[in-house]
């Protein structure tokens, strides 16, 4: 067994020895190259003898035992020069087992590297390609040599590759540095498979690279996919798949079987850059940048289901699903799209538009978002949008059809919501908004839109602050022809219904409209206050042209009552303006009830405008504007003629830039022009000229003249006159003014007179223009003044240039004081100035600056200023000197500043002294002793002349003063009426400007200081301190007359140095508040302390605020009742005593006055807002309230318990709480009762005025007699007070001896219950003054006495109080009712006077009935001592002075001689004239009568 064992490993051995030989000398033969050139012969004998192309082949290398790799290989069309497809060379791995198979079928190997390979691919006309032609077989009916159905690779490698394919009728496709990685590749006859690892190319022709694809591929005869398709490029990158069922691509693509086909489209992700899609596809209107897309189809191309898509551009983004029926074939395309929520930015929209405004119209809409639907066809389709941007929202719905011809139809309806309708008319200052909805239609071909209809339903609206709140618009268009209607409504009931045509078939388009307005306000649509009206009326408007040249315009409003700013239109008034425009003239007119207007020429209305343009450009020569529009040459001539007439300026008032201009009069004028010349001539007059009350002018007149030339003015006139002018307050009279230039030299003059100080300025002048000097001559300058004349020394001229003035001897004086000016003033220029100041007396200086508060002035000016130095750096000085300079009471003294001025900074020393009297002796002590220095920066040109503080340079400015007068403090705090003492005051300035930094410091060391609404002096302590943003009170002590103290303390916030914020907090003790006298006038009077811990004032200074609490520790105050000064009407008692009363309410007159300008001013209580600030008492205290002070009506009482809570808001107090009144007497006439202890005033949030009289009750015991019977009774009269503090209501009753329950003409006194004794009130009257009964209550009422007849009167007596008047008064109705009483010489009552009167109804008050009673008291002892009568008077009022009287007198006289009454009444008539004039003194009357009005005027102005 060994030996076999052993036989057969040797045998086996020794086989596999002679094998391996075998094959190690079968591959060193087939690798040595002995075959190559067989196998290359066979290649090319098979492939050319099977195919119509032909292959060339360098060489064949084999390399056994699996690589074979082919040299240059490259296939030719038939007889072609060039390969169609070649290769550098093509290595093959594979096993060579393989090819000994009977029938190779499938070529498989483990790896194809191509090298170089160059295919070129051309499609003939025919549509077949060179490829197919080379493998076209020669012998298609023999058998197949090279039968391979199949190839496979497991790699696939292209490197350096190229690839073109050029279609018929196309630009070709190349692509080049072609690099391939595949792995899988399968290539059958109906199949092609693989998996790109990674490709690469270059298209230089159109830009593009491919810098990374992959993906996998798989063909086949049943089904197409590309999977997982991911190519990138420099710019763009896209992810997708794409898999179609059915779709063979071996035998071509056609729409048949694509629309037959199920397709499903993947795109993970698809970015677009133009830049490189504009390479393929040509789309211009596409904004550049990049496009990514992402979604899902379905389905057939003949019904393909669009998944949710969305495409996407920066921040905008499209979304949509739906579904698409024959997206192949244009004509059967159909679509249902649902637009999910897309964007379009405003950064795509405005790469979209063109149009600079739309784009700016995008950016402030803020894009547009919106959701949707598209359906339809293409030759008709539904859209429906909903939308939303900044600028509004909505929805649209519309249908649009494609007819023939190209033109297309749309009808359809839209809302909108919150749109800004000033946006899209790109009108940045106004603020409108619109929501309603509306509907259009109409139809357009390629000559645009041809019908359309347009109607607009208004929800609500609103443009400025003009709110719509209904309305429709309606627009027709046919053709050429737009038919429009509007008809809006306002919620506050205005209107605009409009109806009109225009029509566009001619190149002027012709137009008309109509319509009404109803309370229209300018300024709620125009967003502006001057344009604030109420127009109500019909207007039309008719004419042809939209621009200049061929407008022709009648327009007409006839108004019913309307108003325009100011100005009120009468009913009926019209208004009309008109164009007229032919081809030799033209005109223009508007007119109005306030104005009119009119131009009328021989040329056009262009014309027209031009010579409003020469006129200025004529005008701008002479001052050297060099924007000067050169004038016209070698025109024909023309003229206009123009009027104006102004009756009231009010409703152009808006459109001026003077907005107080005020004028009234007419101007007219021509201007031509003719031989190269403009002529303009005017001639204006004005009764009434203003500008504000800084500049007016009555009965003004004036003419002028020009003529210009292309080298500019060559004459000109000037001539005006005004009767009376005021400026700035000064009033001007008797203005002539005086002006003519011919051949560049000027002459005018100019004559006024200054009443107000009785002065009298004329002045006369010649100018000559030398080239670009003008010398002027000064022939008279006159000041005329009560001290004497000032005037100009003769020879005075200066010269007068763009860069410089110079004086040459000009001097104006008067005796030993003057001004004069000489040398040359300029910075640029070289030369010197200097100008003097000597012996001004200062008390003139009312006189150059007519200010009356410069009167107070006094004292003594020397100065001098030179200007030196080379041109470009001059230096100016300044050196004033005064003495003995005062202004009303304070003393300023000496003077002396001096200044210099070099390399625009300003450095300056002050330094004055004066002196004063103190403590009432006769010493003189200094005062108002002030240094300072300083420097500023200051840019300062002499001509033209400026003068500016440039910003941020370094200032600094020092001012200190130990002994400044305290009087100061009256001028900078108004409220202050009286300061004595001084105040040492730094002031420090540095920082640079616009805000320097400024530091006060003031100290108070016991200044006394009175305070004026209280008439309190306090002696004031304390420090002072402020800066540019706030002033600091640090503690301020207050000491009144009883040495009783407070303290203030806070700070006042600053803006610009003015008061803005304000947060003091003060806290006194027993402090005195109010020491007022009785000035027999409405205002309170008394004295009152009080004492707090917390009382603040703060708040923006506009509305600030004081609360805290006060508790009034004593006090001794009266009130008045408003109008408790005026008398009431006293009818009849006239003739024996007139009442004038201090403060007389104003009285309507019947002639109409000129409208006085209404200015407001206020002080700190008008804005001073009060919360919650508590009143409290901590004792006791007096007080009294006033209701008539001349007939002494009054309640003087104790007040205690006072809580008290004050708010005010506005100009209206509010008072909440109540005060008891604890004792006092209620006083009137010459008598008075005592008060009892159960009186209180309440407030129940009401103004002090308004305080509630609750249960005040007053008593006063007397003895009364009845003169029948003799008897005497004890009684206590009794008055209940009630009502209002402004309207008190006073009841009388009695008690009766020991009657518990009073007497009184109602059933309740006040609050209590009472007997009813109709003569109540007569009797506490009668028993008041004559103590006794005008008829007993328990006695008989057959006496037959009434009240008329049983009581007489004796003049000068006590007057009643009007509270009885009102009695009778309110019962009767009449215009007033008195009853006065009088006492005789014992004091006893007298007598009775009862007046009183009516208006005639129906006569406005101008014919008046008066009646008067007087009669003595009956049961008299004497009856033979007095006299009874009645008389009555009928006036006629011709004036508020003058009245022309009837009347008529019946009674017994008596005198004082003797007296009777058995004699027979007697009976007078008499007619009269009377002049009434109501006085204080006689001679206030004579003053009155004969001269003295205008003295007594200026003092009423000045109170």
């Amino acid at each position: 067994m060994d030996r076999v064992r052993k036989f057969s490993f040797f045998l086996m051995t020794a086989a596999s020895a002679i094998i391996i030989m075998l094959v190690i000398a079968a591959a060193l033969v087939l690798n040595s190259g002995m075959i190559d050139l067989f196998a290359k012969k066979q290649l090319l004998s098979l492939f050319n003898n099977e195919y119509q192309g032909r292959l060339e082949l360098k060489e064949v290398k084999l390399r056994f035992p699996d690589q074979v790799t082919l040299v240059n290989p490259g296939i030719f069309e038939e007889k072609a020069a060039q390969p169609a497809a070649r290769a550098d060379s093509i290595t093959l791995k594979f096993n060579f087992l393989s090819l000994l198979r009977p029938k190779i079928t499938l070529l498989s190997f483990k790896e194809v590297d191509v090298d170089g390979p160059q295919v070129n691919i051309a499609e003939y006309p025919d549509g077949k390609f060179n490829i197919e032609k080379i493998f076209t077989r020669k012998r298609p009916d023999d058998p197949e040599v090279l039968a391979i159905e199949k190839f496979r690779a497991r790699r696939l490698k292209v490197r350096n590759g190229s690839l073109s394919w050029k279609p018929d009728n196309a630009p070709a496709y190349r692509l080049q540095n072609l690099r391939i990685d595949m792995s899988k590749a399968f290539v059958a006859k109906y199949e092609f498979m693989g998996t790109i690892k990674q490709m690469q190319f270059t298209m230089p022709d159109r830009g593009l690279t491919l810098k990374k694809g992959s993906g996998s591929l798989a063909f086949s005869s049943v089904r197409s996919d590309v999977l997982g398709l991911d190519l990138e490029t420099a710019k763009s990158h896209a992810k997708l798949s794409i898999s179609v069922d059915g779709l063979d691509i071996f035998s071509g693509i056609t729409k048949k079987k694509l629309l037959k086909n199920r397709t499903f489209i993947h795109v993970e992700s698809l970015s677009l850059d133009t830049s490189e899609l504009n390479r393929f596809i040509s789309i211009p209107a596409l904004p550049a940048g990049v496009y990514q897309l992402k979604g899902d189809a379905k389905g057939t191309f003949a019904n393909l289901e669009i998944l949710p898509v969305s495409i996407e551009h920066g921040d905008s983004r499209i979304a949509f699903k739906g579904e698409m029926l024959n997206p192949l074939d244009p004509e059967s395309l159909s679509f249902n799209l649902q637009i999910d929520k897309s964007t379009l930015s405003p950064a795509l929209l405005t790469k979209v538009l063109d149009d600079e405004r739309y784009r700016k119209l995008a950016r402030e809409a803020k894009g547009i978002s919106f959701t949707g639907m598209l359906r339809g066809r293409l030759d008709e389709w539904m859209t429906g949008i909903d939308f939303k941007t900044a600028i509004g929202s909505g929805s649209t719905e519309f249908e649009t059809k494609r007819l023939a011809g190209g033109k297309y139809e749309v009808d359809g309806a839209f809302t909108l919501e919150k749109t800004e309708p000033h946006r899209l008319l790109d009108l940045g200052e106004v603020k409108s908004g619109f929501s309603g909805l509306g509907s259009f239609s109409g139809s357009l071909g390629a000559s645009g839109i041809e019908t359309a209809h347009f109607e607009a339903s208004v929800k609500n609206a609103f443009w400025q602050q003009q709110t719509i709140s209904s309305g429709s618009v309606t627009l027709d268009l046919k053709g050429k022809k737009l038919d429009l209607s509007t008809d809006l409504k306002s919620p506050d009931g205005g209107s605009l219904v409009m109806a009109g045509l225009i029509d566009f078939s001619t190149l002027a388009p012709s137009y008309e409209a109509g319509g009404t307005v109803r309370k229209l306000d300018l300024s709620k649509a125009t967003g502006l206050q001057d344009f604030r009206s109420d127009l109500n009326g019909r207007f039309d408007v008719k004419g042809q042209g939209l621009d200049l040249a061929s407008l022709n315009l009648k327009a007409s409003m006839v108004l019913e009552p309307s108003s325009f700013s100011d100005f009120r239109f009468r009913e009926r008034s019209a208004v009309s303006a008109s164009v007229v425009q032919s081809a030799g003239s033209s005109s223009v007119s508007l007119e109005s009830e306030a104005f009119d207007f009119s131009v009328q020429g021989n040329a056009s209305m262009a014309r027209m405008i031009e010579t409003i343009q020469m006129a200025s450009a004529c005008i701008a020569r002479e001052t050297g504007n060099a924007a000067a529009v050169p004038l016209p040459q070698g025109q024909s001539p023309w003229t206009f003629t123009y009027r104006l007439t102004v009756r009231d300026l009010a409703p152009l008032r808006p459109l001026l830039p003077a907005k107080e201009l005020q004028f009234r009069g007419t101007a007219s004028g021509k201007a031509a022009w003719e031989g190269g010349r403009l002529l303009l001539d005017t001639d204006i007059s004005s009764p009434s000229l203003s500008n504000s009350p800084s500049l007016r002018m009555d009965n003004a007149a004036m003419t002028g003249s020009i003529q210009c030339a292309s080298a500019g003015v060559e004459t000109a006139r000037l001539s005006g006159t005004a009767g009376s002018m005021s400026l700035f307050g000064r009033e001007l009279r008797s203005l002539r003014l005086n002006a003519s230039f011919d051949n560049d030299r000027l002459d005018a003059s100019f004559d006024v007179a200054m009443p107000q100080f009785t002065e009298k300025l004329s002045a006369a002048f010649t100018a000559r223009r030398v080239g670009n000097v003008a010398a002027v001559s000064i022939d008279r300058l006159a000041l005329t003044t009560p001290k004497g004349i000032w005037q100009s020394a003769p020879g005075g001229t200066l010269e007068v240039a763009k860069d410089f003035l110079r004086f040459n001897r000009v001097r104006f004086e008067k005796g030993a004081q003057s001004l004069q000016l000489d040398g040359l003033l300029s910075n640029e220029v070289s030369g010197t100035f200097r100008g003097t100041l000597a012996n001004i007396d200062l008390a003139e200086a009312n006189y150059f600056l007519l200010d009356p508060a410069l009167k107070a002035m006094s004292g003594a000016v020397n100065a001098s200023f030179t200007v030196s130095g080379t041109p470009g750096a001059k230096t100016g000085d300044l050196d004033l000197r005064g003495s003995g300079v005062t202004y009303d009471e304070l003393n300023i003294g000496a003077i002396h500043l001096t200044a210099r001025h070099s390399g625009d900074q300003l450095r300056f020393e002050y330094e004055s002294r004066g002196a004063a009297a103190q403590n009432g002796s006769r010493a003189l002590l200094p005062v108002n002793t002030i240094r300072g220095s300083g420097t500023i920066p200051l840019v300062l040109n002499y001509s033209p002349v400026e003068i500016r503080i440039p910003e941020n340079r370094p200032l600094r400015i020092a001012l200190n003063s130990d002994d400044l007068s305290a009087r100061i403090i009256t001028w900078i705090v108004p409220i202050f009426d009286r300061a004595e003492g001084v105040i040492p005051t730094g002031l420090r300035i540095t920082g640079t400007m616009p805000k320097p930094d400024i530091f006060l410091t003031t100290l108070l060391r016991d200044t006394r200081i009175r305070v004026g609404p209280t008439q309190v002096t306090y002696r004031v302590n304390g420090e002072i301190t402020g800066t540019p943003s706030r002033i600091d009170l640090g503690r301020i002590e207050l000491r009144d007359s009883q040495e009783n103290s407070g303290t203030i303390s806070g700070m006042i916030g600053l803006d610009g140095l003015k008061p803005v914020t304000v947060n003091l907090a003060a806290s006194f003790r027993d402090l005195l508040l109010y020491s007022k006298k009785d000035m027999k006038d409405d205002t309170s009077f008394g004295t009152i302390s009080g004492t707090t811990n917390n009382l603040r004032f703060y708040g923006d200074m506009t509305a600030p605020v004081a609360e805290g609490n006060l508790m009034l520790t004593s006090a001794n105050f009266s009130l008045y009742r408003k109008g408790s000064s005026e008398s009431a009407k006293y009818i009849g008692v006239e003739k024996y005593i007139t009442f004038v009363p201090r403060r007389p309410a104003p009285k309507p007159v019947e002639t109409a006055a000129a409208p006085v300008s209404a200015q407001f001013h206020y002080n700190l209580l008008d804005i001073l807002q009060i919360r919650n600030l508590r009143l409290s008492f901590s004792a006791p205290i007096k007080g009294a309230m006033i209701f008539d002070r001349i007939r002494g009506e009054r309640i003087e009482a104790t007040l205690s318990n006072l809580s008290l809570l004050v708010n005010k808001a506005g100009q209206r107090f509010s008072l909440l709480g109540s005060v008891d009144i604890t004792g006092g007497k209620y006083t009137f006439s010459n008598t008075s009762f005592d008060l009892e202890n159960s009186g209180r005033v309440s407030w129940n949030n009401d103004e002090i005025r308004e305080g509630r009289l609750i249960d005040i009750y007053g008593g006063k015991q007397v003895t009364a007699t009845d003169v029948q019977t003799g008897e005497r009774d004890n009684v206590k009269l009794l008055i209940a007070v009630s009502g209002t503090i402004e309207k008190p209501n006073v009841r009388m009753g009695y008690y009766l001896n020991d009657d518990p329950q009073p007497w009184s003409a109602v059933n309740m006194i006040g609050r209590q219950s009472s007997h009813i004794d109709p003569n109540a009130d007569l009797n506490v009257i009668s028993m008041l003054f004559s103590r006794q009964w005008y008829l007993h209550p328990e006695g008989q009422a057959s006496r037959g006495v009434s009240p008329v007849s049983s009581v007489g009167i004796s003049a000068g007596t006590g007057l009643l109080s009007s509270q009885v008047s009102n009695i009778v008064q309110n019962l009767a109705g009449l215009e007033s009712f008195n009853l006065n009483l009088g006492t005789g010489a014992k004091g006893n009552l007298s007598g009775l006077e009862l007046s009183y009167a009516m208006l005639v109804p129906g006569t406005s008050g101008k014919i008046r009935f008066v009646g008067t009673n007087t009669t003595p008291i009956a049961g008299s002892s004497n009856t033979t001592n007095y006299y009874n009568g009645s008389s009555q008077k009928i006036e006629y009022r011709v004036s508020p002075k003058v009245y022309v009287e009837a009347f008529r007198s019946y009674g017994m006289a008596g005198n004082d001689a003797a007296y009777i009454n058995l004699q027979k009444p007697s009976e007078n008539w008499g007619v009269s004239v009377s002049y009434r004039e109501k006085f204080h003194t006689w001679s206030q009357f004579w003053n009155n009568l004969f001269g003295g009005k205008k003295k007594e005027k200026e003092k009423d102005k000045k109170e």
